[in-house]
């Protein structure tokens, strides 16, 4: 609806979907509380049981600088105008191998347990029900993607 009023009334318009959106690419640092944040907390405090393993869930994160920089050249780009993007990096690892990576780095323990998404009670909102080429296809149905376009 949105996209037909702007157009109609020859409003420029460029949408654009960020994957979970995470600290800065340079030091990491980050006001998020909740989501990635909270688990990577119980990793660090060891209060973390078990780890999400569904097959091939993942949770893709960018960071907030390249959000940024994407949207700024977005705004401006032409080829952007009237067009929809997902923004999000098709390398980013199964979740239970990107928490493995952050429990590593922190020198924190890796809990050896693994259950289901459904059984953990924390909320992964962008993987809950989503498989990775679920959510693959969308994007790539749904208008352009960051990887080569409108690059800062």
């Amino acid at each position: 609806m949105f996209q037909a009023r702007a157009t109609e009334r020859g409003i420029p318009w460029t949408i654009v979907n960020p994957a979970t959106v995470i600290g800065d690419s340079a030091t990491g640092e980050t006001d998020q509380l909740v989501g990635l944040a909270s688990t990577i907390e119980q990793l660090w405090n060891g209060t973390a049981s078990a780890l999400p393993s569904d097959e091939g869930v993942f949770v893709p994160v960018l960071t907030v600088d390249y959000l940024a920089a994407f949207m700024a050249a977005a705004a401006v780009g032409p080829a952007a105008a009237g067009q929809s993007s997902w923004v999000l990096d098709d390398a980013s690892p199964h979740l239970a191998d990107m928490l493995t990576l952050v429990a590593r780095h922190l020198g924190a323990k890796v809990p050896r347990l693994r259950l289901p998404v459904s059984l953990i009670r924390r909320p992964y909102p962008a993987a809950r029900g989503h498989r990775a080429s679920d959510t693959r296809a969308r994007a790539g149905h749904s208008g352009k993607r960051a990887a080569g376009r409108y690059r800062a």
